[in-house]
């Protein structure tokens, strides 16, 4: 099973151009097999640029995240890398409550399993940190931060749409036999839309292989507020205040406080359908 989002070319600046060097010279990779990195987005903040860029090889590709000051052209702090088989990273930034962000995603296959993981990462001054689904420095392996993101990331499937639209497509089959070429094989097409007021996230499915998937569980991030409601096809969710009423529901949605994201589970519908997400001012639905 793979997820794969369309990346936007990129246009870069001087500083985007030195920025990407600076971050093709820490892998060795890069400089033994002469692979082309390209960025994939930056932002900026005074003197210092964040930025991440990626580069493919025959297994897959390899993320790669740093930031450079901008009036020596030098690298202020340790480069992140992530690699991740048969899977293309996917990279957006954006300012949230006055804070200069970059959020990537990361998906891929191996031995026939989906995997991957999305970090939303804050610029601090010459450095950065990440702020979700953990709090901390991934680029220590050995940090409870490390441990935590690869654990969280065990049972989650990461999509990205700040803003714009994205789509993945989702494959699976047995893994073993060649039914697929039967038609026995299950492709899901993920559209991830969304505005400061509205998310959607639309599925669509073919194929004849069964959907092993029982549940869902969704983990939406917004930091400065809780929806107003929540929609699947033309079925409100139920909204819970209490953590614990949500865990024992069939389906429903929580605003968390503390991951500062919205919580939506349900049963599987195995049908085409889309989850709506109202953020909207003013909703006298939501009121």
């Amino acid at each position: 099973m793979s997820c794969q989002p369309q990346s936007p070319a990129v246009s870069l600046s001087q500083e985007e151009e030195t920025l990407l060097s600076l971050l093709a010279a820490e892998d060795q990779a890069i400089r033994e097999e002469g692979n082309e990195p390209r960025l994939l987005a930056s932002i900026q903040q005074g003197d210092y640029l964040l930025g991440a860029a990626a580069y493919s090889h025959r297994l897959g590709d390899t993320l790669l995240i740093g930031v450079m000051d901008r009036k020596t052209g030098e690298l202020t702090a340790p480069v992140y890398q992530q690699g991740t088989y048969y899977g293309t990273p996917y990279v957006t930034t954006f300012q949230q409550n006055g804070e200069n962000c970059l959020l990537y995603t990361h998906n891929g296959m191996h031995q026939g399993l989906s995997e991957g993981s999305s970090g939303l990462i804050r610029l601090e001054g010459d450095d950065f940190t990440w702020t979700w689904p953990v709090e901390g420095d991934l680029r220590d392996e050995s940090s409870q931060a490390f441990a935590d993101y690869k654990n969280y990331w065990e049972d989650h499937l990461a999509l990205l749409a700040p803003g714009g639209e994205s789509i993945y497509t989702m494959y699976d089959d047995d893994g073993v036999t060649n039914d697929y070429r039967k038609g026995v094989f299950r492709k899901t097409i993920i559209v991830m839309s969304g505005t400061t007021n509205l998310v959607e996230v639309g599925m669509i499915s073919e194929g004849s292989y069964a959907d092993v998937v029982e549940r869902v569980t969704v983990e939406m991030i917004r930091k400065d507020r809780s929806p107003f409601w929540v929609e699947l096809g033309d079925t409100p969710l139920e909204h819970f205040l209490n953590r614990r009423k949500f865990e024992a529901a069939a389906s429903g949605w929580y605003y968390s406080q503390a991951k500062r994201a919205v919580l939506i589970k349900y049963p599987n519908p195995r049908r085409d359908l889309v989850l709506t997400v109202s953020f909207k001012d003013f909703d006298l639905i939501g009121m």
